[in-house]
């Protein structure tokens, strides 16, 4: 039988490549315009199509509310019927998005698994999983290490902040998804000329950001079968949309089960309406 895909992190590996370094200097409250983003991407292994990604995140009052969605496509559907849906809300703080509320839920073979994490002040006060423990040889994350940590969604948020304002992609960030926690350490790789490009995508010249994982706890132990770590990525980063922040139009993936490419498909952005902006772009 096929194992559970671990592609957990998939959904928020476009925004993760962008973080830094969460404070500004002048420590000013920075969020976005009203409005919402909407990135599609294809997710591909050993040259086939696996998994569709979408990533829709909305914008308001200073506060940010985030869903994505992944399922299984192509040859990987032939298999399983895989999918997962997770939801972040949260709102802009002078140190980055800060999340309240996270939300998984994922569906393989007949099993379901859910993650709910909750924060007061954007720390962790409550994480509630379904199973308690799927994994017998999973690490337990400690509560000391779930401190000043975001979930994987919001990590998205941060990135496109960072860069929206000028920080760029560089230093160590702190992710607990439920059951995992981990460090990201990123570097700015300077500009790159992508040829494979989506056709939207008119300028060749990218920014590439990399990224390397460093397990913390919740990981299963190495002589465990199950063994799914995701070690480095690479992004690169181009406008996409007029006015939006740089977003991943490739993205590459390296771990215990080998490369995997996302690549973007659409991108479509929608201005709040209760903002009075209505105009609709879509590539």
């Amino acid at each position: 039988m096929a194992k559970r895909p671990d592609w957990r992190q998939l959904l928020a590996v476009a925004g993760i490549l962008l973080a830094g370094d969460m404070a500004p200097a002048d420590a000013r409250t920075i969020h976005p315009e009203p409005g919402s983003f909407q990135l599609s991407y294809d997710v591909y292994k050993g040259g086939f199509h696996v998994l569709a990604a979408d990533l829709d995140v909305e914008f308001g009052a200073g506060r940010y509310d985030v869903t994505a969605q992944i399922r299984a496509q192509g040859i990987l559907a032939w298999w399983t019927d895989w999918w997962q849906v997770v939801r972040a809300a949260g709102r802009f703080t002078p140190w980055g998005p800060a999340p309240n509320a996270y939300r998984s839920d994922a569906y393989y073979s007949g099993t379901q698994r859910q993650v709910a994490i909750d924060y007061v002040d954007g720390q962790v006060v409550d994480v509630r999983r379904m199973p308690l423990q799927d994994e017998p040889d999973r690490e337990d994350v400690p509560v000391s290490a779930r401190r000043h940590t975001v979930d994987p969604v919001s990590a998205i948020l941060a990135g496109i902040w960072l860069m929206a304002e000028g920080f760029g992609c560089g230093g160590r960030f702190a992710v607990f998804d439920g059951r995992r926690r981990y460090d990201l350490v990123l570097a700015d790789r300077g500009e790159y000329v992508l040829a494979d490009r989506p056709r939207f995508v008119s300028d060749a010249t990218t920014r590439r950001c990399d990224a390397t994982f460093e397990p913390i706890a919740g990981f299963v132990t190495e002589d465990a079968e199950s063994s799914r770590h995701l070690k480095s990525a690479r992004a690169w980063l181009a406008p996409v949309i007029d006015g939006a922040p740089l977003v991943p139009v490739r993205i590459e993936l390296d771990g215990d089960w080998g490369q995997t490419v996302l690549h973007l498909r659409a991108a479509h952005r929608t201005a709040v309406d209760s903002a009075g902006l209505g105009a609709d772009e879509r590539r």
